[in-house]
């Protein structure tokens, strides 16, 4: 597959989408200095170059009951047939949030969330009886997330947005909710319905979403400006296919030892490389996972050797996987259900 090139302007538009999906083609453009219009077509073309897949949202999980966020590394021991049939099954499963190929120690990777541990057992229960578990996956429980530096496609480009509106497409009220809160939010089906919308396509605009509820425009604002303000409405994001402009998904698995200033340090090293895009904290054989993209893989294995010349006395053990096909992956599952 040939590999898409992005100019200059097109990489500062991923950047702005990634501040927030829903800025304006004229936020946008203003930030970047391009007219509304050449913005409108610039992301219009790498839509339909699959670059941009759709925009959807994020929200935090606990506060609407979904408490618990699971990952299983699965070394399936299938034939091809049988393992098609067994992707299918878990990609139609209403609470798993992703299913990908991976390469490494395993070879599928399953990231589910669940209600409580009754829930959660129903669940593992599907996949350890549909995937034939035995001693051949690890499982994990995600217990914090992290965007870093997310730059990485962006390269030799030094960009930083202007920030020129900030009260377009919520994003002041964003600003000003970043902290997590633990209490349970009492949300009724409309609010349901529209997190649903958002994870569908998070720049759909308010009148259109007001036409499909019901509801006047200015309600469903009210209501989005509710769910950031409560705190589960936590971002809108682009979906964007990297592995079309070149860049492959990595898993860099990290088992620590060491005290807990030593493990920070760690994990703000690693955080703060161009190359990572997420960082998690983990329960599990491992202590973090950290979702790194880069154009080779020797420019990762030599980011592991400078993080392992850094810190050697302080890891215990690391893995490395890669995603080869992703097959399902959605921020939340349908609520209100």
């Amino acid at each position: 597959m040939k590999n898409i090139k992005l100019d200059v302007k097109d990489k500062k538009i991923l950047y702005e989408l990634m501040e927030n999906a829903r800025f304006s083609y004229c936020t946008i453009g203003k930030n970047i200095q391009l007219s509304r219009e050449m913005t409108a077509h610039k992301i219009k073309r790498m839509q339909k170059l699959g670059v941009l897949k759709g925009f959807t949202a994020h929200i935090f999980k606990p506060l609407i009951g979904m408490n618990i966020q699971y990952e299983l590394f699965i070394n399936l021991q299938s034939p091809k047939n049988e393992k098609d049939k067994i992707i299918e099954e878990l990609v139609s499963h209403p609470d798993t949030l992703m299913v990908a190929e991976i390469e490494g120690w395993f070879n599928l990777h399953v990231i589910f969330c669940a209600k409580d541990r009754f829930h959660s057992w129903d669940v593992f229960e599907f996949i350890r009886q549909l995937c034939k578990l035995d001693n051949n996956f690890e499982f994990t429980i995600n217990a914090k997330n992290r965007f870093a530096s997310r730059l990485f496609f962006l390269e030799d480009l030094d960009y930083k947005s202007p920030r020129k509106n900030y009260k377009d497409a919520f994003h002041d009220i964003f600003l000003k909710h970043r902290l997590m809160k633990e209490e349970a939010v009492k949300l009724d089906e409309i609010d349901y319905m529209i997190l649903n919308y958002l994870r569908e396509d998070s720049r759909i605009p308010l009148k259109v979403l007001g036409k499909e509820l019901g509801l006047a425009s200015n309600s469903v604002k009210s209501r989005i400006i509710r769910l950031i303000k409560e705190e589960v409405l936590y971002s809108f994001t682009p979906v964007i296919d990297f592995k079309k402009l070149g860049f492959d998904e990595y898993f860099l698995l990290l088992r620590l030892n060491g005290d807990s200033n030593q493990k920070t340090k760690i994990f703000n090293f690693i955080s703060k490389n161009k190359k990572t895009y997420l960082a998690n904290s983990i329960i599990g054989k491992w202590d973090h996972k950290f979702i790194l993209f880069s154009k080779s893989k020797d420019q990762i294995l030599d980011f592991i050797s400078e993080i392992l010349e850094e810190f050697l006395d302080s890891i215990a053990r690391y893995d490395l996987l890669w995603t080869t096909k992703i097959h399902k992956l959605v921020s939340y599952p349908e609520l209100g259900n």
